[in-house]
């Protein structure tokens, strides 16, 4: 069974995050996270119509915005 690339890849030990609880975790609005996910700035993904988050995207999404600060 092919399972969806962004699950493929998921490490088991990765936490997945809904939408509030990623945005706590980067410290931003639900709004300004979902603006970056359309962007296509952090990968998301969907479970029934809950969009969800890995925690090493959020980690990766962060080391690059300090690595190259707008």
């Amino acid at each position: 069974m092919n399972q969806p690339e962004s699950l493929a890849s998921m490490s088991v030990q990765d936490a997945v995050f809904d939408r509030s609880e990623a945005a706590a975790f980067l410290k931003i609005s639900v709004r300004y996270l979902s603006t970056l996910t359309k962007k296509n700035l952090i990968k998301s993904f969907r479970i029934g119509s809950r969009r969800m988050y890995l925690k090493s995207e959020l980690i990766r999404y962060a080391h690059a915005l300090m690595e190259y600060p707008a």
